[in-house]
C-alpha cells in the first residue's frame, strides 16, 4: 500500500506537498501536527503523534548542533516519551557541549556584514579559546556549510566536543556538499551504524547517487522513505528515478530559437555564448539583443555572428529598454512565427552540453504543459542552489523596504524553501508543476506564450516580469513545469528581493508591490487553489501508478 495523502488534514498537506525540507519548514509543520492533535484530529489513517515525532527527528537531522532543534526533541520527549533512550543521552550531551556566550553582538554584527573572513578568523579565535564549547563549532557549520567548505571540513577535522555519530554526520554533509562522494557513504555510514535515521539515510542515498550506484540508492531512499513515507520531495525523486525520467531525453520536438539580451556584460555574455556554442541544441537558431551596451559587447558579438554554428544573429539598440522590453522586442520578430518553441537565457549562466535535452525530457513527460525552467545554483559555490520550485503562499509581512515608504498588506507571498534549505543534498531534484520557475533558463511552446501575451514592461528595468508572466499562464490553467534535473550555475543571485543597494531595494519593492496590486487577491487565491490540486494530483497519480508497476 503507498502513502494515502487524502488522509492528511488540508492544513498539514498544503505546505507539506510544497516541500518537507529545511528545519523551519519542518519545525513549522510539526508544530501544525500539535495544534490538530490538540484539536484531538489524530486518526489510524493518519497518525498525527507519529508524524510530530519524526518531522522534528528530521529538522534536528538538518542541524543536529542547533539548540532550537534539540530543544524541541528533548520538550516532547518530556511530555511524551517517544524516543530512544540512546537518541535522548546524545541529545542531552549536545545541548550540554555548548554554552552560547552572554554577549555575542560581535558575532552578529559580523554575520550582518557578510564579511566571510573576519567572521571565520572571529569564531577560530572563539574556538581556540573555548576549544570544549561546540557552540563554536555549530556557528562554524553555519558559516562553512554555505561559505567555504574547506574550512570547514579542517574545523571538524580538529572537533573533539561532539558525540561520534553526530561528528561522522556533519562530516559526511561536507563531503557530499564538496562533491567527495565516496567519503560521504563511509561517513553517513558510520553515523547510521549508531542512529538509523531516515534524513541521513536519504543523503546516503544521494551519495551512492551522484557516484554512480543508482540501484544501491534507491534501496536506501525507499527504505528511508518506509520510515517518513510523507517524504514529498524524497518520493518525487525515487518515482523519477524508477521511471528514468531523471535522464536527458531527445531535444524538444519541431524549430526552435534561443533567445538572449544583455547590456554592458561583454565578459559574462561571451562565457555563456561560448557554453551555449558547445551544447547540443540540434541547430537551434540564436538570436542576441544587445541593449544599448557601450563595453566591448558589440565586438565580441560581431566575432559571434562570424563564427557561430549554425545561425547566430544580433539585434542592436540605441539604448537600454530594460528587461521586458527585450524580451518583447525579441518576440516581436517576425521571424518567431516560424518556430515551435522559444528560449530565454541570461547572460550570465553556463550551460552544460545537454541541458536542451533536459527540456526535452520535462516536455515529454509534461505534454499539457507549455513552460518550463530549471534548478539554479551559484556558480561560484556549486553546492548553494539560488533557485528551485516557487509557490504562492497567502499574504505576508512584506519584510525589509525603503524608508519613508508606507506599509501595505500583502496579496500573496513566495515560498522560500530553496532559501532556507539552500545548500544542495537534492532535495529540490524532482520534476514536477508549480506556480512559477526562474527565468534565467526558461523555454516555451511558442502559440502558448503568444497566447498569454507579451511580458510586462511595467516590471522594468528587471525583476519579477518573467514571474508575472508564469502567474498569466497559471491564470490560464497552464501552469509551469520545474524540471529539477537540469541543473544551471548563474553568476548574481535571482530574485534579489529586499537585498543590494538602495536603489535596487527601492526598485525591487516598487515592482513587488505592483506585482502584489496587479490582480485581486481572489486571482492569487484562485492560483494557489489550483497548483495545490495539480501538486495532489502529481502525488496521487504517481502513487497509483507505481502501484500498477
Amino acid at each position: 500500500m503507498g502513502f494515502n495523502w487524502r488522509a492528511v488534514p488540508d492544513s498539514l498537506l498544503v505546505p507539506l506537498l510544497q516541500g518537507c525540507v529545511g528545519r523551519m519548514q519542518l519545525h513549522n509543520l510539526a508544530n501544525t501536527a500539535l495544534d490538530l492533535l490538540a484539536r484531538k484530529e489524530d486518526s489510524t489513517a493518519f497518525p498525527l503523534a507519529d508524524f510530530v515525532r519524526e518531522a522534528f527527528l528530521a529538522a534536528w537531522e538538518e542541524a543536529p548542533l542547533d539548540l532550537n532543534c534539540i530543544s524541541s526533541l528533548l520538550d516532547l520527549q518530556e511530555s511524551w516519551p517517544c524516543l530512544p533512550e540512546s537518541l535522548v543521552r546524545l541529545l542531552h550531551a549536545c545541548k550540554n557541549g555548548q554554552q552560547v556566550p552572554q554577549d555575542i553582538s560581535r558575532l552578529r554584527n559580523l554575520a550582518f556584514a557578510h564579511d566571510d573572513e573576519a567572521l571565520c578568523a572571529y569564531i577560530d579565535a572563539c574556538h581556540e579559546a573555548a576549544p570544549g564549547n561546540a557552540y563554536w563549532l555549530q556557528q562554524a557549520v553555519r558559516l562553512g556549510s554555505a561559505r567555504d567548505l574547506a574550512w570547514l571540513e579542517q574545523r571538524l577535522a580538529r572537533a573533539s566536543a561532539v558525540p561520534d555519530p553526530i561528528l561522522a554526520a556533519l562530516k559526511a554533509d561536507a563531503a557530499l556538499l564538496r562533491g567527495e562522494h565516496g567519503l560521504a557513504v563511509r561517513h553517513y555510514m558510520a553515523a547510521l551504524r549508531v542512529l538509523p535515521l531516515a534524513g541521513w539515510r536519504a543523503r546516503l542515498g544521494e551519495s551512492l547517487f551522484r557516484a554512480g550506484q543508482t540501484d544501491e540508492a534507491l534501496r536506501h531512499w525507499e527504505a528511508a522513505l518506509a520510515q517518513r513515507p510523507w517524504q514529498v520531495h524524497l518520493f518525487l525523486r525515487c518515482d523519477d528515478v524508477r521511471r528514468g525520467r531523471h535522464l536527458p531525453a531527445a531535444l524538444p520536438e519541431g524549430r526552435g530559437v534561443i533567445l538572449l539580451y544583455s547590456w554592458n556584460k561583454a565578459e559574462l555574455l561571451n562565457a555563456t555564448l561560448s557554453s551555449l556554442h558547445a551544447s547540443d541544441t540540434g541547430g537551434a537558431d540564436v538570436i542576441v539583443l544587445d541593449n544599448g551596451s557601450s563595453d566591448d559587447t558589440p565586438a565580441m558579438l560581431g566575432g559571434w555572428e562570424q563564427n557561430f554554428s549554425p545561425r547566430l544573429s544580433v539585434v542592436r539598440l540605441p539604448c537600454n529598454i530594460g528587461a521586458p522590453a527585450a524580451r518583447n522586442w525579441l518576440l516581436s520578430l517576425p521571424r518567431i512565427q516560424e518556430y515551435d518553441w522559444v528560449v530565454f537565457l541570461d547572460d550570465d549562466i553556463v550551460l552544460p552540453p545537454d541541458w536542451l535535452r533536459y527540456f526535452g525530457a520535462a516536455m515529454r513527460a509534461c505534454p499539457g504543459r507549455n513552460v518550463f525552467g530549471c534548478r539554479v545554483v551559484d556558480q561560484d559555490r556549486p553546492h548553494m542552489i539560488q533557485c528551485a520550485d516557487f509557490h504562492l503562499l497567502p499574504g505576508d509581512d512584506p519584510g525589509k523596504k525603503p524608508v519613508g515608504l508606507p506599509d501595505y498588506v500583502q496579496r500573496f507571498s513566495i515560498s522560500t524553501l530553496h532559501i532556507l534549505a539552500a545548500q544542495d543534498f537534492g532535495q529540490f531534484t524532482y520534476l514536477r508543476p508549480c506556480a512559477s520557475v526562474t527565468g534565467c533558463c526558461h523555454i516555451f511552446r511558442r502559440a502558448a506564450l503568444f497566447e498569454t501575451g507579451l511580458f510586462d514592461i511595467r516590471y522594468a528595468p528587471s525583476q519579477f516580469d518573467d514571474f508575472e508572466h508564469d502567474l498569466r499562464h497559471a491564470m490560464r490553467g497552464d501552469l509551469p513545469v520545474y524540471q529539477g534535473y537540469l541543473r544551471i550555475p548563474h553568476l548574481r543571485r535571482t530574485g534579489s528581493y529586499g537585498a543590494g543597494e538602495d536603489p535596487q531595494l527601492a526598485n525591487s519593492w516598487a515592482n513587488m508591490y505592483k506585482l502584489q496590486m496587479r490582480y485581486p487577491r481572489e486571482t492569487f487565491d484562485q492560483i494557489r487553489t489550483a497548483e495545490h490540486a495539480a501538486l495532489l494530483e502529481d502525488v496521487l497519480a504517481r502513487t497509483e501508478e507505481s502501484h500498477a508497476l
